[in-house]
């Protein structure tokens, strides 16, 4: 099954897509440098199809949904804002060990957003980080607290389906 993008903005034929704003699924941007590399050198993840197809007319604000070959070889740390625990290493690399995890499987499932988990679940999400994917969990830093690894794995996982 080919995985998605959405385009935030509103493209019509021969629009510049370096102006676009691209988001991957569960609205997690992805960094501008990998924006760069996949608009003039997309060897990372190859496009396959889109709706409303190439070439509709649409209104600001519209979704696009771009289908996505091959997501396998995707680094899970082109997302903004990712723990840098995860520098280097694949999204289906991190997705495996979640799906081979039924309690962190079901938690990324239900809850879209670090701040909709349960005390309970954060608990779980941590140990997962921790012992699972040997990630630093640190509240005080935005670049290794549990928010930076959560969300992007959150918005991997979705994409990969």
């Amino acid at each position: 099954m080919a995985s998605y993008i959405e385009k935030n903005n509103a493209l019509s034929l021969g629009e510049s897509l370096y102006s676009v704003r691209y988001t991957l699924a569960k609205s997690v941007p992805i960094k501008d440098t990998v924006k760069d590399d996949f608009v003039y050198k997309p060897t990372r993840l190859k496009a396959v199809d889109q709706k409303p197809a190439a070439g509709t007319l649409l209104t600001v604000g519209s979704k696009v949904i771009v289908y996505f070959e091959d997501t396998d070889g995707m680094s899970i740390d082109i997302y903004e804002g990712a723990h840098v625990g995860y520098a280097g290493r694949k999204a289906s690399e991190v997705i495996e060990k979640v799906k081979s995890n039924e309690a962190v499987k079901k938690i990324i499932e239900t809850k879209e957003k670090s701040e909709d988990l349960t005390p309970e679940e954060e608990v779980v999400m941590g140990t997962f980080f921790t012992e699972s994917l040997g990630l630093e969990i640190d509240a005080s830093n935005p670049s290794k607290n549990q928010k930076a690894a959560y969300d992007v794995i959150v918005a991997s996982y979705a994409l990969m389906q």
